[in-house]
């Protein structure tokens, strides 16, 4: 995929239909025309700093052009600000979450028709992972959340049929949140799992603190970890985004991020080098960059998003071919884990995939879910025959 070059989408106001419980929306067409006051007040960005205006702007410029975005506020019959939800149309893998046979079978169609099965979609949230309980959807204490639902429906219908995405997606949510969006199901969607994530909750008062916590297998396996760094010659530093970062994020490093990219099992999104410099230059304090150099060449990295409640480690990416002389991957998790319990958030998320490492780390596994619905008589046709082999 070729690297965007970033710019602002122009943007236009339209109001949604009045809802049965008196709720509005007014729906923003590009990040730069929110009105971020009306925005801020529905969201506690502490909890959620994936709703920070500026974050959605890192993810609006750098996928510019691959994703098209809206941004809804809900007010209630007063006018107060009672909700905030991001949508977006992107392209994804149809075969996503689908048993290993499927996606074995649908990579073979791929040799001869690439675009085989991949489909654009509307999203209720953004394409970036984020691991966040409440997707990218922000509910005021004193919303009606069961009157929210149809109007979070009505505006997601609204923009697939004007956009022509023949599904319909709500991601990603714990259980919690999922079972308060259960009137979706109402409405002709399915709720479907999606990735585990892990989360360190940070109860140290130091990563030495963390370390002698652990047990005295995982113990004996850090020493071995932190041994080949220091015998590959490896060093690392942590930069907030506004300390050069933009300028250090070279696309030499961002390969880096391909490699780890084309190991995973599931690629929900691929992100350009653009959004990682984006990421440093919006949010120049609360973005954080770990860097592992060998010399002056980078061979690993991990970014962060920091709040007071989360240090959130979005991606990382690793120089495979010292994978097995310095343990390049376990060192990054373990010094961006390190620089997260410094900054003495309540939670450190460590994202999905690497189960039983994450595990032995200590980490509770939370199930994500998301609900999907198709739209026209055809395509849900074809979904009720071939949902039994996606999900």
């Amino acid at each position: 995929m070729s690297e965007p070059e970033p710019g602002p989408r122009g943007a236009t106001t339209c109001t949604a239909p009045r809802s049965a419980g008196g709720y509005t929306c007014t729906l923003y067409e590009s990040i730069g025309e929110l009105d971020q006051a009306q925005w801020l007040a529905a969201c506690d960005l502490a909890a959620n700093p994936t709703l920070d205006p500026r974050f959605l702007k890192a993810v609006e410029l750098s996928l510019a052009g691959y994703a098209r975005f809206w941004y809804a506020i809900m007010h209630d019959a007063s006018g107060t600000p009672a909700a905030c939800a991001c949508y977006c149309r992107y392209t994804v893998d149809g075969a996503l979450f689908a048993p290993p046979r499927v996606q074995a079978w649908v990579r073979s169609i791929r040799k001869l028709i690439p675009s085989f099965f991949m489909l654009p979609i509307l999203l209720c949230g953004v394409p970036i992972s984020t691991g966040q309980k409440q997707g990218q959807i922000a509910i005021a204490p004193t919303a009606d959340l069961e009157q929210l639902v149809p109007l979070l429906d009505d505006i997601a219908r609204k923009l697939a049929k004007s956009t022509r995405c023949p599904l319909i997606a709500f991601k990603e949510f714990d259980a919690e949140t999922a079972a308060a969006l259960a009137g979706l199901t109402r409405r002709g969607y399915r709720r479907a799992d999606s990735v585990v994530s892990y989360t360190l909750k940070a109860d140290f008062a130091s990563f030495d603190d963390f370390y002698e916590q652990r047990s005295k297998r995982t113990r004996a396996n850090m020493r071995k970890v932190f041994s080949k760094f220091s015998e590959a010659g490896l060093t690392s530093r942590t930069l907030k985004g506004g300390e050069g970062v933009a300028e250090l994020f070279t696309d030499e490093v961002h390969q880096l991020y391909q490699a780890v990219f084309d190991r995973a099992q599931v690629k929900f999104e691929w992100v350009p080098a653009a959004f990682f410099r984006e990421l440093a230059r919006q949010l120049p304090e609360e973005s954080r960059f770990t860097f592992i150099e060998r010399g002056s060449q980078v061979v690993g990295f991990c970014c962060a998003l920091n709040s007071t409640v989360y240090h959130n480690m979005l991606y990382c990416g690793v120089d495979y071919d010292l994978n097995a002389e310095g343990d390049v991957y376990f060192n990054v998790i373990y010094r961006g884990v390190e620089h997260g319990l410094n900054q003495h958030p309540q939670y450190v998320k460590i994202g999905a995939s690497a189960d039983e490492f994450k595990q032995r780390m200590g980490c509770d596994s939370l199930q994500l879910y998301y609900y999907v619905r198709p739209l026209g008589l055809v395509t849900t046709l074809i979904f009720k025959a071939i949902a039994r082999y996606l999900f």
